[in-house]
């Protein structure tokens, strides 16, 4: 079929699929899309051809592919799939527009988890309100690529209650969960994020941080039931500048080596908590 034009709607989806441009090859072995185009409520997809492999373990190819995703209409659907709404359980809301200009997948059909994928895009007006953090986090936008189960994001602008920061890094996941993380970013964290964040780390009150607090450079890295490790430029109001590494695991909080420093003086301190010893270096 060369030339199709097909309007669709199915019992479990919340809207018709429209086709309106594009063609289909069918034969005993696969099934085939050429250039397919049409819409899936406020959603679009374009030159979109991909190739099923109608063998015992049946295999999926995606070859391109271009979209636009509404998740404010999109979200609602996918967590309602058992295998999805487990892993979204924090998540309550999902808005925003997620463009794809660029896609490849292939794998076995029935197994997503093991599909290979490759794509880049970009995001815009992102909201997500998840129980994970106080606040909704919105991302007015950035650029991301996905290279199999690793999510780049570049120059990527967010903010959660009185935090705002540009972001960049990687994030690792195997399909359930995420592994590690290397982000980099810089902005201004304000009372109430710094309060949140000192609890959850669980800072001693004499390390707390008086806010607003100002990153010039931060660079965080994050593995699952690890450790996390933290190294950065500060400014604090009305106050000195200060470096920071430090790091963090289930055993004990260590600060590597702080540096203060203002016009006319400077100093650095080196601790470690742990469960039942404290140490300081000058």
């Amino acid at each position: 079929i060369n030339k199709i034009d097909v309007s669709a709607f199915y019992k479990d989806t919340p809207f018709p699929l429209l086709i309106t441009d594009g063609g289909i090859h069918y034969d005993r072995e696969n099934i085939s899309t050429m250039n397919l185009g049409g819409t899936f409520g406020n959603s679009t997809f374009s030159e979109h051809s991909a190739r099923i492999r109608l063998e015992k373990d049946a295999r999926i190819e995606v070859q391109s592919g271009k979209f636009m995703v509404y998740l404010k209409e999109i979200y609602p659907w996918l967590s309602s799939f058992e295998k999805v709404s487990g892993n979204l359980a924090d998540v309550k809301n999902v808005s925003g527009i997620v463009t794809v200009c660029a896609l490849n997948l292939k794998g076995p059909l029935a197994m997503p988890e093991s599909w290979f994928i490759e794509a880049t895009g970009g995001v815009k007006d992102i909201l997500v309100d998840t129980a994970l953090f106080p606040e909704p986090v919105v991302v007015s936008e950035g650029h991301f690529k996905v290279v199999d189960k690793e999510l780049f994001v570049t120059d990527s602008m967010v903010k959660t209650g009185d935090c705002s920061l540009g972001v960049s890094g990687s994030i690792s996941h195997n399909m359930a969960e995420l592994d590690k993380a290397d982000i980099e970013f810089n902005g201004e964290i304000g009372e109430d994020s710094l309060q949140w964040i000192e609890k959850r780390v669980n800072v001693p009150p004499e390390l707390c941080i008086r806010p607003p607090l100002s990153i010039q450079k931060a660079h965080i890295t994050w593995e699952k039931d690890s450790r996390m490790s933290f190294v950065s430029n500060l400014m604090l109001q009305h106050g000195p500048e200060v470096s920071v590494d430090m790091l963090l695991n289930p055993e004990n909080l260590e600060i590597k080596n702080a540096l203060i420093q203002d016009a006319e003086s400077s100093a650095s301190f080196r601790f470690r908590l742990g469960e039942k010893a404290i140490n300081f270096g000058f």
